[in-house]
């Protein structure tokens, strides 16, 4: 996985989704205004998980967001799952790529790991 930037966003949905509508577009958050108005970052490396899913031993797990929150599991192990949620410094933080409180502590331990991740107080 690598960040596309907006060109590279518009190809690849020309080439693989040729079939979505201008509509089907925004709703994805790919329409055209969206896309060219974003702002690529690439200067900062990616939250911990983001590596850890495509680089460690624990390849398994998910990440799903909505505007007010998101989900993010990591699997290490079948017999502890650690759950944790934001603190309000975390909802504050000016970021959203970052890692849910306490996954360090969950990987060190060798946790399998679902943050929930509050991006408004």
């Amino acid at each position: 996985m690598k960040i596309l930037s907006p060109e590279e966003i518009d190809k690849a949905v020309k080439q693989h989704f040729p079939f979505l509508t201008d509509e089907a577009k925004s709703l994805a958050g790919l329409d055209d205004s969206r896309l060219k108005n974003s702002e690529v970052v690439q200067d900062h490396p990616p939250a911990q998980w983001f590596n850890d899913l495509l680089e460690t031993e624990s390849r398994k797990g998910f990440f799903i967001a909505d505007d007010l929150f998101a989900l993010q599991h990591t699997f290490r192990s079948e017999s502890i799952l650690y759950v944790s949620f934001d603190n309000l410094s975390s909802v504050r933080a000016p970021s959203k790529d970052r890692d849910p409180w306490g996954y360090d502590f969950a990987a060190k331990n060798g946790w399998s790991s679902l943050g929930v991740l509050c991006y408004r107080p």
